[in-house]
């Protein structure tokens, strides 16, 4: 398979969150911590199903009671997303896991790559919809002008920063760009899907670096 967007970089590109640390969970600690992560719903069957497979490491046993690893409710939230949001299939899952690849691993780099690839998708129109909201608050600034003796401030923390430009991606770049980069993101998730058949760490895997070009991003 020809990659269009992605390529694999003798670096590290994504670094992973710290893995959680504390107590084991039982298994209805961990059904419910699993909730309310993803506000999806996770059986006993299936997830006892989930480690007799191999799809997440199995509990540890003191006595009759089964307690798992802290990190397992990683696993289960990156099977999750790429089942929901990626549409892999269980096979695929399980074949990430016959590549020694982690669920959590696959889906937090892939996410990663998606979201920067919306971002520069989406900057053409995000910078000319920012100009048009600054517009609107000079106006408004002059329409309020001699309330206040001085400039008001505002300060908006990296978090909330984030949480924006996202916001902004998907307001400027999903909405008009529409069935295209619909399609675009699923080559996109295909392609890295391949390199990680491929035997291809997924924290090397990421956009071009000239992924800012006119031939990959052509302006509508």
């Amino acid at each position: 398979m020809k990659t269009s967007f992605l390529g694999v970089y003798s670096e590290t590109r994504h670094y992973l969150p710290e893995r959680p640390k504390g107590k084991s969970f039982t298994a209805s600690q961990l059904l419910e911590a699993f909730k309310k992560r993803t506000g999806q719903t996770l059986t006993l069957r299936a997830l006892q199903w989930y480690g007799t497979v191999g799809l997440i490491e199995k509990p540890s046993k003191k006595g009759r009671q089964a307690r798992y690893l802290p990190h397992v409710l990683d696993e289960l939230w990156g099977a999750k997303v790429l089942q929901i949001d990626y549409k892999l299939t269980v096979d695929g899952l399980l074949n990430l896991r016959k590549n020694d690849i982690s669920p959590y691993i696959a889906a937090y780099c892939l996410s990663r790559i998606r979201d920067q690839y919306l971002r520069r998708r989406s900057t053409p129109k995000i910078t000319t919809l920012l100009t048009r909201i600054g517009q609107k608050f000079k106006e408004l600034d002059r329409q309020i002008s001699g309330f206040w003796d001085e400039p008001v401030t505002v300060t908006v923390s990296r978090v909330d920063w984030q949480e924006m430009w996202t916001e902004l991606s998907h307001r400027a770049g999903a909405h008009s760009l529409g069935g295209q980069l619909d399609k675009d993101l699923k080559q996109v998730t295909e392609e890295f899907l391949f390199l990680v058949a491929e035997g291809h760490d997924p924290q090397r895997i990421d956009l071009y670096s000239d992924a800012l070009g006119k031939q990959e991003f052509p302006e509508d």
